[in-house]
């Protein structure tokens, strides 16, 4: 399978309504000083004003990213669009640690007060001539393992039930398994 659009998102902490807009200045300023390394930012977009919308996204040719309220909960995501390569697992790999590189990023930001959560991913695939919702089995092993960067070993994994995005899987940190 050639998957290409693979999407992450983590949670943020509870927080105060979070000011969306706030954002905008600081994704200009990672494209200003190249903050995502050798990612090809392009442009800001703002869809704050959208109830459980995509919120405040950094555009880049690889995929963008997004600070969001997408299923009634901030987060943060990276969603590749092109250019991935390796098998599901590297690609996987690869879109987790855009995420995580992202998350810290955001963290550190001194004009904000944003934390995220490590206890819950989720991914989304929508590449939906190559993957469906029966496509959970060929893919939750990969999953398993490429979050375990985020959520240390023995994560859950299940698929979420979402009639319109493609196969959807939440992992959470699970209780180490003892051999």
């Amino acid at each position: 399978m050639d998957l290409q659009h693979i999407s992450i998102k983590l949670f943020a902490n509870e927080t105060d309504e979070f000011d969306l807009a706030s954002l905008i200045p600081v994704f200009h300023g990672w494209i200003q000083r190249k903050a995502l390394g050798d990612l090809t930012t392009i442009d800001v977009a703002d869809y704050s004003h959208v109830p459980n919308g995509p919120g405040v996204m950094l555009i880049c040719h690889e995929g963008h990213f997004s600070v969001n309220t997408e299923e009634g909960r901030l987060g943060v995501s990276y969603a590749n669009k092109r250019l991935a390569t390796g098998s599901t697992g590297d690609r996987l790999n690869t879109a987790i640690q855009r995420v995580n590189d992202a998350v810290k990023l955001l963290e550190a930001e001194q004009s904000i007060d944003l934390s995220f959560s490590t206890k819950e991913v989720v991914v989304r695939f929508d590449d939906f001539l190559d993957m469906s919702n029966e496509s959970f089995d060929s893919v939750k092993d990969d999953v398993r393992e490429a979050t375990a960067l985020l959520l240390g070993s023995g994560a859950v994994v299940d698929q979420i039930e979402a009639s319109k995005a493609g196969l959807t899987i939440r992992a959470t940190a699970g209780e180490p398994t003892t051999a």
